[in-house]
């Protein structure tokens, strides 16, 4: 009998599993916001995103290190400030269907 758990997934499992993941971070009504903004915006920096949201900046920041972990948005350092901007199209077509 083969252990399922040691398999190496394929293509298609490899997508499911990314599609699960995307939808778990997306799972969090400012995460979504976050993620809406930088698709509207293309990039967008924390205090650029709390003025947006007007939440703290230390929600907004947590907010984001998590997505950053999951890889559902992408960033770069200028200097002291931090850009994100959303280029995974899986994430894009999520929020497409979440938020219709």
């Amino acid at each position: 009998m083969t252990n399922v758990f040691y398999m190496e997934l394929n293509d298609l499992d490899y997508e499911l599993e990314r599609g699960a993941e995307i939808l778990r971070v997306l799972a969090h009504p400012v995460r979504l916001q976050i993620v809406h903004q930088l698709v509207r915006k293309q990039t967008l920096n924390v205090t650029e995103l709390q003025q947006i949201l007007k939440l703290p900046q230390s929600t907004v920041s947590q907010h984001l290190h998590k997505m950053r972990n999951h890889k559902v948005l992408s960033h770069e350092r200028k200097g002291t400030e931090v850009f994100y901007q959303m280029d995974d199209k899986q994430v894009k077509q999520a929020l497409y269907v979440l938020m219709g």
